[in-house]
C-alpha cells in the first residue's frame, strides 16, 4: 500500500503543480491584455483629442468646418486689437500686486467638436433673470424669450423686501401658468441673486440677464452657445442696441513715483480677432448680457455678495484674476427696453463707499474706471 500511496500522491503533486502554472501563465496573460487594451484606449482617445483640440494659430482667417464658418465680418475702424504683445498688456514698470491681473492671457484655443454633449439652447441654457419688482419688464422679456426659444428654462431672482401687493399677486397668478419659470426671493443685492440664480439653474450654460432686456431676430444664443462649445472661453457676451461701449481690456497701470496702481477698462479694446465666429473678440469685459459655464463660475469667485449693486466692474476683475477666457461678439445684440433711469438714482447715495471697497479689495488707488485713452504705448 505503501508505494502505491506515494506514487498516487506523487500524480496528484503533479496535477496540482500543473494547474497552478497554468493559473499563472492565465493570470499573466490577462495583465498582459489588459496593459495593452489600456494602452490602445489611451492611444486612441489621445489622438481624438489631438483632432478635435488644436490652436486658434492653425485656423484659416477664411476657414471652413462644422465649426468654423466662413467669416465675412469687417471689424469696426474703432477697435484695437494687443495681439497679446505682452510689452503692452504688462508694463514691465507696474510692480504692485494689482499688476497680477495684467498676467496670464494666452489665446483661445478652439475644439472642432462641441466640448460638452448638449445640443440646443433648450438643453444647454437657462436665461436668469436678476430684477427688484419689476414684474412687467420681466414678462416682456419672458414673452420674447419664448418667441425665439421656447421650451428654455427661466429663473427669475427676486429681492425680499416687500412688493407693491397688487402688481405681485399679478406676478404670482402670471408665473402660475409659466411651468418653466422657477421664481425666488433673496435679500437685497444683484450679487447674491446672481450667485443664486446660478444655484437654481440645472443647465450646464446659463446666460446671465438684467430685467429690461428684450430678445429680438439680432439676440442669437444659439452663436453664444456656439461660440463657448468650440472654445476654452468660459464666458460670452453680447452688446446692447443703445451702442454703449462697455467692453474692451483691463490693465493696471502704475504711474512712476506711486505705490498703488489704477485699474483701468479701456473701451473697445480686444486681444484678438476670432475669425472662425463673425464679430467676436476675445476681451477682459463687457456688459451684463453674457453666457457662462454654470460650474466653472460657481466654482471660484464670482460676484461678491457685499457688493448689493456696482458690481459688475468686480465681476469682471475676478474673472481676470482667474485667468478665465471671456469673448464678446458684437454681432449678437439684446434690445434694452427700459431707458427709466429711477433705479440708478436711487442708488446714487450708497454708490461711493461700494466703489471705494472696490478698490481697496484690489489695493489699487482709486475706483476702476472705464476709460477712452489710448491704449497702446
Amino acid at each position: 500500500m505503501g508505494p502505491c500511496l506515494n506514487v498516487s500522491c506523487s500524480r496528484v503533486v503533479s496535477r496540482l503543480n500543473t494547474l497552478v502554472h497554468f493559473y499563472f501563465q492565465f493570470c499573466s496573460s490577462l495583465v498582459v491584455s489588459g496593459f495593452a487594451l489600456v494602452f490602445i484606449y489611451v492611444l486612441v482617445i489621445g489622438w481624438e483629442w489631438r483632432d478635435r483640440k488644436s490652436s486658434w494659430r492653425n485656423v484659416p482667417s477664411n476657414g471652413s468646418s462644422d465649426f468654423c464658418a466662413p467669416d465675412s465680418w469687417t471689424p469696426s475702424a474703432d477697435i484695437t486689437l494687443t495681439n497679446y504683445n505682452k510689452d503692452v498688456i504688462e508694463p514691465r514698470d507696474c510692480k504692485a500686486s494689482a499688476c497680477g491681473l495684467n498676467r496670464g492671457r494666452t489665446p483661445v484655443e478652439f475644439y472642432t467638436s462641441p466640448k460638452d454633449s448638449c445640443r440646443s439652447v433648450q438643453e444647454c441654457v437657462t436665461v436668469t433673470i436678476k430684477t427688484r419688482h419689476r414684474y412687467s419688464a420681466v414678462q416682456s422679456q419672458v414673452a420674447s424669450i419664448e418667441r425665439y426659444y421656447p421650451g428654455v428654462s427661466i429663473v427669475v431672482m427676486d429681492e425680499y423686501d416687500p412688493p407693491d401687493p397688487t402688481t405681485y399677486n399679478v406676478w404670482l397668478d402670471y408665473i402660475k401658468e409659466k411651468p418653466r419659470i422657477t421664481y425666488g426671493q433673496k435679500e437685497q443685492g444683484i450679487s447674491i441673486g446672481r450667485i443664486e440664480g446660478l444655484k437654481t439653474a440645472k443647465t450646464k450654460y446659463v446666460l446671465i440677464s438684467d430685467d429690461d432686456f428684450v430678445f429680438t431676430d439680432k439676440t442669437n444664443i444659439s452663436q453664444l452657445l456656439h461660440v463657448i462649445q468650440h472654445t476654452d472661453a468660459s464666458i460670452v457676451g453680447a452688446p446692447t442696441d443703445e451702442g454703449f461701449t462697455f467692453q474692451g481690456a483691463i490693465r493696471a497701470n502704475q504711474p512712476s513715483g506711486t505705490s498703488l496702481p489704477n485699474l483701468a477698462f479701456y473701451a473697445n479694446v480686444f486681444h484678438e480677432y476670432l475669425p472662425c465666429f463673425a464679430g467676436c473678440y476675445v476681451a477682459d469685459y463687457f456688459q451684463n448680457f453674457f453666457l457662462v459655464d454654470r460650474e466653472e463660475i460657481l466654482e471660484g469667485k464670482s460676484w461678491d455678495p457685499h457688493l448689493k449693486f456696482v458690481e459688475h466692474r468686480d465681476v469682471f476683475l475676478q474673472m481676470r484674476n482667474r485667468s478665465l477666457k471671456a469673448i464678446y461678439c458684437d454681432s449678437v445684440v439684446v434690445n434694452h427696453a427700459i431707458k427709466d433711469r429711477s433705479l440708478r438714482h436711487m442708488r446714487k447715495p450708497f454708490k461711493k463707499p461700494l466703489l471705494e471697497y472696490t478698490a481697496t479689495k484690489w489695493n489699487s488707488s482709486g475706483v476702476p474706471r472705464k476709460t477712452q485713452d489710448a491704449f497702446l504705448l
